[in-house]
């Protein structure tokens, strides 16, 4: 054993193998059959316009929490504003 600074004694870290990789997500929208029902609501209320405060009203939750729906929905659809959901909704709507 090999011992620290301070005498106490330190083990020898044994090898471990290297952490998993992710795969890289494909770009462009994935379908909202990846997204929870809870998610496909919060959707459906971004097509018709409302904000992070009224989708939390309707939904019975904390800003937050709407904020985090909203996050994960665009993160899911590989979208960037709040616009272009909008939009998705809208046409996935049709």
């Amino acid at each position: 054993m090999l011992s620290t600074p301070l005498g106490h004694p330190r083990r020898r870290r044994r090898h471990q193998p290297p952490a998993p990789t992710r795969r890289p997500r494909p770009h462009g929208p994935r379908g909202t059959g990846t997204l929870t029902t809870r998610e496909q609501e919060v959707l459906t209320l971004l097509g018709e316009g409302l904000s992070n405060p009224d989708i939390a009203a309707r939904r019975y939750v904390s800003r937050r929490t709407a904020e985090h729906h909203v996050s994960n929905i665009l993160a899911k659809l590989g979208l960037t504003t709040r616009a272009e959901a909008a939009a998705y909704a809208v046409k996935q709507s049709r």
